[in-house]
């Protein structure tokens, strides 16, 4: 959606997002789309396009070749990844992908972004993505998890009647670094089949099948990010860190503290932006359970671990209490408004 004022009726396509229900299969808003797969391409297939000449011959377009970059978001958390979206900057806009094809096109809600993509949903431009992530991110923010370069490149299959019947698409993507484009780290197959024309696209998937092509069994999406930035259920940052078998117990006890850290540093930009009172709340709680930690475990850390780390926590927590006393202070002003006589209300403005 091109336009920044029509966008709400674009979102109301999307209710499951909407409501921060990830829906149990995909949907295709595209009604001349009838179903989409994927195939991995291992090194001993041939060329895609070798494939495609032998079984169309005259019957099939030229490809046409995009390159992009694409770079992936989420919170501290993995909030979005454990529901099975994926949030895409691509050039300048910025989509949420449901059903994890990457495609980025109409099925996907996307909306205008120039600017960076971090700090709380709320803090993003108005729009269909910034409106879907709200309820399902809350207080956390945004940061970017991994970047890639994206090249695709396109096929349209035309029967008798030059009508087409079946969309190709080859893709690789190549992991951006510090020293630039590395290898392609995925290329697959996604195969796009028109409503009326399934005959078409299982024939062309039965050839795929012989030539070696292997379905994906997860999602593009899902196979983009772990190459990135590993397994979802990797404890790199949440609540939930996972203690491996053999781990001493002073090292799983850093796994743990390391873990809390990483998520209250999920909530510094809301706090100092002051997008929300549940920031600093949230981190409060997290900072809470980081000192306990220490604390009930003490036996096993060095007093040369232990003492600089909770001498800096302590400092922390101080600084924050008062600052959890103004916005509890600030929450009450209906309340304080109520204990003051109408015409007299107004002077209680130099305060709030």
């Amino acid at each position: 959606v091109e336009s920044d004022s029509d966008w709400q009726g674009d979102l109301d396509r999307f209710p499951g997002v909407w409501s921060g229900v990830l829906p149990g299969d995909p949907v295709s808003v595209n009604r001349d789309v009838s179903t989409v797969s994927s195939w991995l391409i291992p090194d001993h297939c041939p060329p895609l396009p070798q494939v495609l000449a032998a079984m169309f011959g005259e019957g099939i377009d030229s490809g046409r070749v995009s390159r992009e970059t694409l770079s992936f978001h989420d919170s501290y958390a993995a909030t979005l990844r454990q529901r099975g979206l994926a949030l895409v900057r691509r050039g300048s806009r910025l989509f949420l992908s449901r059903d994890g094809q990457l495609a980025l096109g109409a099925d996907d809600l996307s909306q205008p972004h120039a600017g960076e993509v971090a700090g709380p949903a709320r803090t993003l431009p108005a729009g269909p993505v910034a409106a879907a992530l709200a309820p399902l991110l809350g207080p956390w923010s945004l940061r970017c998890i991994g970047c890639c370069r994206w090249r695709t490149q396109t096929w349209a299959w035309r029967n008798a009647d030059d009508k087409i019947v079946v969309r190709v698409h080859l893709e690789s993507y190549r992991r951006l670094g510090p020293a630039g484009a590395d290898a392609p780290f995925l290329a697959m197959v996604r195969v796009v089949g028109l409503r009326g024309y399934d005959d078409a696209q299982q024939a062309f998937e039965r050839q795929l099948d012989i030539e070696g092509f292997q379905p994906l069994s997860t999602s593009p999406a899902e196979i983009v990010l772990t190459a990135l930035c590993g397994s979802v259920s990797t404890p790199v940052v949440g609540f939930a860190p996972a203690v491996f078998s053999g781990e001493s117990c002073r090292d799983a006890v850093f796994n743990i503290a390391g873990s809390l850290l990483a998520a209250m540093r999920g909530f510094e930009r809301g706090i100092i932006e002051d997008v929300d009172c549940e920031c600093l709340h949230a981190y409060r709680v997290l900072l809470r359970k980081l000192r306990s930690l220490l604390s009930q475990f003490s036996q096993v850390l060095l007093d040369a671990d232990e003492e600089p780390l909770c001498t800096a926590l302590a400092t922390l927590a101080r600084r924050t209490n008062r600052l959890r006393d103004v916005d509890v202070f600030l929450m009450s002003e209906a309340h304080y408004r109520e204990l003051v006589p109408e015409p007299l209300r107004d002077g209680l403005n130099v305060v709030f």
